[in-house]
Parts: C-alpha cells; structure tokens; sequence
C-alpha cells in the first residue's frame, strides 16, 4: 500500500537534516512518496488592503507573490535535487509551494488532511523558552493542534536505524501501534523495541502521600500489569496483521528512575535509538505536554520522535 508523507521545509539547516532522515525511511517504508512542501512568507496585510484601493500597490503586490513564489520554488527544487543525489526517484517527489494563508502550521496541517497525507515531517529548532513564548514555534503548534496527522520531529543528524515504541497502555499507544504498523507493513527485517515505563505509586495520584497505603499501592501496581498485558495482546495482533512478526518485536519493561520521561529519554540514548514512536495523550492524558511527551521532546537528541495523536 502507498504512503506518503509531508516534508515542511525552510531555508534552515533544520529543514536538511528532517530531509535526510525522511529520504533514509525509503528504505524502511515501501512505496514511500514525499511532498516537500514550503510555505511563503506572510505578506503585510496593510498591502494587501492597499492592492484593493491603489494600482501601484496592487502592482507592488504581485511583484511580492511573484518574487516569493520564484524564491519557493527555488528553495523546493534544492531539497528535491538533494533527496534525488540521495536515490529516490525523481516520481516519488512531489513539490508544493503556498502562500501564507492562515500561518505555516494550520497550512501544512490543513493540505495534510485534506490529502489525506500519512505524516507530516517537521525539523526541531533550539529556540530557548522566551523565544517560543515570543514568537511561537512552527513544530510547537503542530504538536498542539493536530487532530489525524501524525508529527515526525526530526532532532539533529538521525545516524540509527533502531526503533522505540514507548506504550502506557493507552488508546493514544495503540493507535502508535497502527501508525507504525501501518508505516512498515510486511517489513520482515524491522526490530522494533516496545518500551513500558513501570509507573511508581505516585504516578498515579496526583496526592502526595507521607505515608502511601501499602494495598492500595499493591491494587494499583496490580491493575496496571493487568492492563499493560492486556495491551501488549492487542498491540501483538495489530502488527502481526501488518505482516510484522513476534520475533521482530522485543518488549522491555523497565523501572522508573525520577520520572517517566527521563527514563524514556535514558533508554533512547542507552539503546541509541534513531526513531522513536509515542502516542500524543497517554493515560490520563499525561504524554503529551506534560512530564513525558514535554519531556522527550525536549531532552531527546539526535533521533526523530513520531508524535501520534
């Protein structure tokens, strides 16, 4: 089955290194074919409402579209030349330019639904917490306001193949099960780690205990085996209906050091992952945003994080 993904690109050394890692995926997903997609700069509003009224604004306004769009599709045919010298075919790479409409985020999320496109593949910018406050964060909003499209964060050059699933037992992991399962469909020589964080008694309540009730701890750490079992049958069925096999899949539980996320951050450079998958909202909505998805995406380095909604 065909799939295809979204590359968002700029004039940014971001932009090269979330190319390089979607061209190396060719070679892990079959029949994959790209969009490189840039949107252009925004155009003052005050000249567009000028366009309206005066014809040498108007022409003025034209001479921006045309000059933006040339620069575009400049930028477009660079990375496409670069993903070409990198062995795909020049049929699997498609190239989009649009205008800003209603900021870089919303059009990149927008033409992926209606395309329905598998992913969208964005690089990480190191901007500090001010920045982001100030001026927001392309890879941030799409994190925040995709509702279908899955987010691949593409951190630095990405130099290992070696794939992390990290689960919680949730819905959101599951449907990270189908959007890897679906991406490598009947790849007989995938691995695949799945990786459960064993949560302490204080993971599950938000309360502070001095003295922790010892049976309530021993129900809670109970019904969570109880439920991670229960999702790795799930989870083993969906990709072996996806042509993945048991002996393709090794599953690693591990106990938490300080907090979720740091451990996952831990495993990931202990095991020297280059790809690693994680559903958006975990249980209790926890994943994403919060102590662990933040937290991945923050401190994990030289390796791409799939965000599945």
């Amino acid at each position: 089955m065909k799939k295809e993904i979204i590359v968002a690109i700029d004039d940014s050394s971001h932009s090269r290194q979330a190319v390089t890692y979607a061209s190396a995926m060719s070679g892990v997903i079959k029949e994959l074919s790209y969009i490189l997609f840039h949107v252009q700069p925004p155009i003052s509003q005050y000249v567009i409402e000028e366009a309206d009224r005066d014809p040498v604004a108007k022409a003025k306004l034209k001479k921006i579209q045309r000059k933006n769009t040339e620069n575009s599709e400049i930028l477009l045919n660079r990375f496409k030349k670069q993903m070409i010298d990198a062995g795909i075919k020049d049929t699997r790479v498609k190239t989009v330019s649009r205008p800003n409409l209603s900021g870089v985020a919303k059009d990149i999320l927008g033409y992926s639904l209606v395309g329905q496109i598998d992913a969208a593949v964005v690089g990480r910018r190191g901007v500090t917490k001010v920045q982001e406050i100030i001026m927001g964060s392309v890879t941030r909003q799409l994190l925040e306001h995709t509702e279908l499209t899955p987010i691949w964060v593409v951190d630095d050059e990405v130099t290992s193949d070696k794939i992390l699933l990290a689960v919680d037992g949730s819905e959101s992991s599951l449907r990270a099960v189908d959007h890897l399962g679906f991406m490598l469909k009947d790849n007989a020589d995938a691995v695949i780690t799945i990786l459960h964080v064993k949560p302490r008694f204080r993971d599950f309540l938000p309360i502070d205990f001095e003295s922790p009730d010892t049976e309530l701890g021993e129900l809670l750490t109970s019904g969570e085996k109880h439920r991670i079992e229960n999702f790795y049958g799930h989870a083993l069925k969906k990709f072996n209906a996806s042509g993945i096999g048991k002996n393709q899949l090794h599953i690693k539980d591990v106990e938490c050091n300080v907090n979720v996320g740091k451990t996952i951050v831990n495993e990931i450079k202990k095991g020297g992952y280059g790809t690693v998958v994680i559903g958006r909202s975990g249980t209790n909505n926890s994943f994403f945003f919060g102590s662990v998805s933040r937290h991945v995406l923050e401190k994990a380095s030289r390796c791409a994080i799939w965000l599945v909604p």
